[in-house]
């Protein structure tokens, strides 16, 4: 079953949040400061507002691995703003080895879990039915929020969400969303 709340941003109406770096296009280097690839797009869910996962642009020859595009969550990621470089230290060899292909518009949840699986394995969300997905549950996980990680300088907005609705956040509308409804307020 696909996930259809998570979207690339790139084409999708949405937008990085003012003050917020665009990392699309940044170099991508591991903890052995190995230049990996670079972050091809974000994909974000859009009740949320938050960025989940950066999609990498896998160059897997310094590895010994195929290149390929593979998806990695946010909260394991680094941004150098001064360097435009993304760094991911917890990231191994081993992990990038098995994560599954990243393919535009097939992500589902099986293939989510199955991500989740290879950074945080004793951490898992398992439930009875296969098809039933929990994004709040899922999601509650350090990997999912990039918080102080993503920038390590910056405090976290006060609302954590790193998103923006009206005012400051991650990613923001483009669209003319009357303010009622954008705030989620019933105008009838």
């Amino acid at each position: 079953m696909a996930n259809l709340n998570l979207k690339e941003l790139r084409s999708s109406g949405y937008e990085i949040r003012d003050g917020e770096p665009d990392i699309r296009g940044w170099k991508v280097k591991n903890n052995q400061n190995i230049e990996i690839g670079k972050v091809n797009e974000l994909l974000f869910d859009v009740d949320s507002l938050r960025v989940r996962y950066l999609i990498l642009d896998l160059d897997g020859k310094p590895l010994n691995l195929v290149s390929r595009d593979v998806i990695i969550p946010i909260g394991l990621a680094i941004v150098d703003k001064p360097a435009k470089v993304v760094l991911l230290p917890e990231v191994s060899v081993g992990h990038l080895a098995s994560l599954p292909d990243y393919k535009k518009g097939n992500l589902t949840i099986a293939t989510e879990r199955e991500v989740r699986n290879v950074f945080a394995p004793v951490e898992r969300v398992e439930y009875d039915d296969p098809d039933y997905f929990d994004p709040q549950e899922f999601y509650n996980h350090k990997y999912y929020n990039p918080g102080p990680a993503f920038d390590p300088l910056a405090p976290p907005p006060a609302d954590n969400t790193y998103i923006r609705k009206n005012p400051p956040d991650i990613i923001d509308r483009n669209d003319d969303i009357p303010p009622e409804i954008e705030e989620g307020r019933n105008p009838y």
